[in-house]
């Protein structure tokens, strides 16, 4: 099988117009309107819409070994729509994204999406139009970018997840995650911490279709453990990204590592926050651990634990009895802690009833 050259994917079509073998997918050949070469063998000239909506029913029809004929249909049916929008006119849709009038704007978003991923030249402006006051033109200019794809669209659309959660830029992610992740996984190892840190970043929004980037987050805390206190910035913000990134991605068998790295750094209120945080994600297996920890020998320990016990609410009624008997704890400090934390978490049971 050939790649296409425009978007890489495996597929292979013959160009039934001409007999030269193209090697573009049904969608990239489409928005180019079909080719062929002149006469003499080198430009290749735009077809005319009929011949190229031969070509494109003649090319879908040899990939019935490879499709339903519904997913064809659909397919066929996409492809004729961007058939309907001119190359000429490709610059007037990115322009109309700046429309005042927001029908004008959510209509451009459409047809770029429409286009697919010949429309790359538009993300900028997608990506300003996914911030839009309208919800209309933001839902467009998601599921814009989600067809045109690429790794500016992709972090565009994780900022705006992070932002404002909406449905339409989380289906708009799920169709970019699985190609991206391997892309994503690969920048995990990059020399500059701002490049690592907002893969792991990405990775985490990504969630479940990222779960195989669990080993290589593993692997780099347990070799750098927490950053020294004056540390720079940047390092800083990868180790914190890296840890938040495992809290989304990671299971039980992470919560030693992270409860060991709390107890390693009790006197920091900064690592607390960050290991506090993927704690509260790991769910159930972090509250065991951390009912164990209530009765450390070292009473910063019980202290600490009872206090991130009381940040996870409702998940943490396991552990309600040894808070009660920590009341009464030697130390003031850790009395008062559990004391805070059976409010905090009864509070929490009480709002989700």
């Amino acid at each position: 099988m050939n790649r296409c050259e425009d978007c890489q994917e495996l597929r292979q079509l013959g160009n039934p117009v001409g007999g030269e073998q193209l090697r573009k997918c049904v969608a990239c050949a489409t928005l180019a309107l079909a080719t062929e070469p002149d006469s003499d063998g080198g430009a290749f000239q735009v077809l005319p819409p009929e011949a190229a909506l031969r070509w494109i029913r003649s090319a879908l029809h040899q990939q019935l070994d490879q499709k339903n004929e519904s997913e064809l249909g659909a397919e066929l049916e996409a492809l004729l729509v961007s058939l309907q929008v001119p190359l000429e006119r490709r610059p007037e849709l990115a322009d109309q994204l700046a429309s005042p009038d927001s029908a004008e704007r959510s209509q451009a978003a459409d047809c770029l999406g429409r286009i697919g991923p010949s429309a790359r030249a538009a993300v900028p402006g997608l990506c300003v139009a996914l911030h839009d006051e309208h919800p209309e033109v933001r839902l467009h200019a998601a599921w814009a970018l989600g067809r045109i794809g690429g790794l500016t669209a992709l972090t565009a659309l994780l900022l705006a997840a992070e932002e404002r959660p909406e449905p339409a830029i989380a289906r708009a992610l799920g169709r970019l995650a699985a190609s991206a992740v391997q892309r994503l996984q690969s920048l995990l190892e990059h020399e500059q911490p701002a490049v690592s840190g907002v893969a792991a970043w990405a990775l985490g929004l990504i969630g479940e279709q990222a779960v195989e980037a669990v080993s290589v987050l593993r692997r780099q805390l347990a070799d750098t453990g927490a950053p020294r206190k004056r540390t720079g910035q940047d390092v800083w913000r990868l180790w914190e990204r890296r840890v938040w990134a495992l809290g989304r991605l990671g299971d039980a068998a992470d919560v030693p590592m992270l409860i060991d790295i709390l107890r390693e750094h009790l006197d920091r209120s900064e690592v607390r926050r960050v290991i506090a945080g993927a704690l509260v994600m790991l769910g159930a297996p972090a509250v065991e651990a951390l009912m164990q920890a209530l009765s450390d020998t070292d009473w910063t320990m019980r202290w600490r634990a009872a206090e991130l016990l009381g940040s996870m609410g409702a998940a943490a009624r396991p552990a309600l009895p040894a808070l009660k008997a920590l009341r009464k704890d030697a130390r003031p400090a850790v009395g008062e802690a559990a004391a805070n934390s059976l409010k905090a978490i009864r509070n929490a049971s009480k709002a989700q009833r």
